[in-house]
Order: structure tokens, then C-alpha cells, then sequence
């Protein structure tokens, strides 16, 4: 029997699958399963664990139904009288993950309960650090906007706002010029200006242990999330003088094609209320 009150999983796994146009609680049911898997020997016995699922409230129907799905997808396979669980590396393959980040921990109430998809985003967002946008998060994870946003308010994520200064427009009006109605540019107090994505702050989910994470993504032989894209979309952002002193040198590599260079670098300043104000450096 568990002896933990909290899940592990994999959050990037439940929004492919989604994508994919997979059932969703098939993964849920695997994930109790494997919780309920404590020597991790990829057995379980099938009367006690459904016992187990009655025990925490989930209705008989729903449970034959999260099984059947499972099975279908050869998440689970009853032999005799144990259910055999597959590996992280053939639940990822099933959901069309190319390679996982870090598990995470969410509270075992919260995950049976509705609403429970919101703090698995949340978890998803812990992978983060700094300003991803939301067109970012959906190239990723095939979440939209909207549902991203939806996810956010109810598992109480905070979205802090940031936005990035070009100086003022009498003393660029060259940079006035070529950066006008481009999407996010804005002029206010004669500043030149341009909104950045949000950075987010999430409570109550941690992240979990990393086990055998490396040899998992090894065994996907998967791209990492520091693929040329990703890491050129992360590099604009800076919070302090020697992360922007990497990411130019960085940006004025060779093996950087002229049209991809980022033009500014966005460095942090300060802390305005619930606003984070950036300067925007040239490169």
C-alpha cells in the first residue's frame, strides 16, 4: 500500500495525450497505478488495487471504465490475478512524448478530485523558469490559450505581467519608426515600449525526484527542450548583466544564421508592483 499522500507523474504525458486524442484518465489510472506500485517491480495485485481506488471514493463504474481504457492502450494488462504496468519509457512512446522533464508531485486529493487537469498544468508550468509565452506553452503542449488560461485561475496560478522599455521616443525615433505596429509595441510617458510574456508563479505542486529520468530519455532518444528553437526563444530574456553578456556572445556565434539573431536582449531592472520591467539591449 502507498504510504504517501501525493502522486508522481509526468505532466507533459496527459497533455500529448490529449493532443494525440487519447483518454486522458487512462493515464490517470496508470499513475495511481504506478503510485500504488511501491517496490516499483511493475506488478501490482488487481483485486487489492481495485480495493484501493474504492477506498479513495472513485465510483465501481468509473474505475471499470479507467481500467478498460488503460488496457485498451496497454498502459496496464491483467495477468491472472496481477496487473502488469508498463515502463515511463513506454507510457511517453504511447502518449507521443519525444522526452520528459521533471516529474512532479501533486497532492493525492487533488488529483482525484474535478478540476484535477488545472494542477497538472500548473505542474507542467514548474518546467519553466522565467517568461515563456502562451504561443510557446501551446507549440509544447498543444494546450490552447484560452484553456491555459482557464487551467491557470483555477489552480490559483499567479501571472505576473512584464513588459520591456526601448527609452524614450525623442531619442530613438529611427527605432520609433521600424518597431510601429508590430504586435506588442506600444508608446506611453513618451517610452517606447513592447509587451513580454508573463512569467508565472505556482504553489502547492513541487517538483519530484528525477530517478532514472536520464536513462528513460536516453532509451526515447528524444530532442531536448534545448533544441535550437526553444533555447533561441528563451535566450531574449536576462535578470541579470552576465546572463546578457552569455546570451550575446552566444547570439553572435557563427552558426547562427544572420536572419535568426534575436535584435535585443531583454534584461531585467526591477519590480513594479505585480509588473516586471526589462530594458531592451541591442545586440
Amino acid at each position: 500500500m502507498p504510504k504517501t499522500d501525493q502522486v508522481k507523474l509526468f505532466p507533459e504525458l496527459l497533455f500529448k495525450a490529449i493532443h494525440s486524442g487519447q483518454p486522458v484518465t487512462a493515464y490517470k489510472l496508470w499513475f495511481l497505478a504506478k503510485r500504488f506500485d511501491q517496490p516499483g517491480c511493475g506488478f501490482i495485485p488487481a483485486k487489492a488495487f481495485r480495493q484501493h481506488l474504492k477506498n479513495l471514493g472513485i465510483p465501481r463504474q468509473t474505475i471499470a471504465r479507467w481500467l478498460g481504457q488503460a488496457e485498451a492502450l496497454g498502459l496496464i494488462a491483467l495477468e491472472g490475478k496481477v496487473y502488469r504496468l508498463c515502463s515511463w519509457q513506454a507510457g511517453a512512446q504511447k502518449a507521443g512524448c519525444e522526452r520528459l522533464s521533471r516529474p512532479v508531485n501533486i497532492s493525492l486529493s487533488v488529483f482525484i478530485a474535478k478540476g484535477w487537469l488545472s494542477h497538472c498544468w500548473a505542474g507542467y508550468l514548474l518546467r519553466f523558469k522565467g517568461l515563456v509565452s502562451r504561443e510557446t506553452l501551446y507549440k509544447l503542449s498543444g494546450v490552447p490559450p484560452r484553456t491555459q488560461q482557464a487551467y491557470e485561475n483555477q489552480a490559483n496560478v499567479i501571472n505576473q505581467f512584464n513588459y520591456a522599455s526601448y527609452g524614450s521616443v525623442a531619442d530613438n525615433p529611427e527605432l520609433a519608426i521600424k518597431l510601429y505596429g508590430q504586435d506588442g509595441h506600444y508608446t506611453k510617458q513618451g517610452q517606447l515600449r513592447r509587451q513580454l510574456p508573463n512569467s508565472r508563479i505556482v504553489s502547492g505542486i513541487s517538483l519530484a525526484n528525477k530517478g532514472r529520468l536520464k536513462q528513460v530519455n536516453g532509451a526515447l532518444c528524444g530532442k531536448e527542450d534545448s533544441s535550437p528553437n526553444f533555447a533561441h526563444t528563451q535566450r531574449r530574456y536576462s535578470h541579470t548583466p552576465q546572463q546578457t553578456k552569455r546570451a550575446v556572445r552566444r547570439d553572435r556565434k557563427k552558426d547562427i544564421h544572420p536572419r535568426e539573431r534575436i535584435g535585443f536582449i531583454y534584461e531585467f531592472t526591477h519590480q513594479y508592483h505585480n509588473h516586471g520591467i526589462f530594458m531592451a539591449i541591442v545586440l
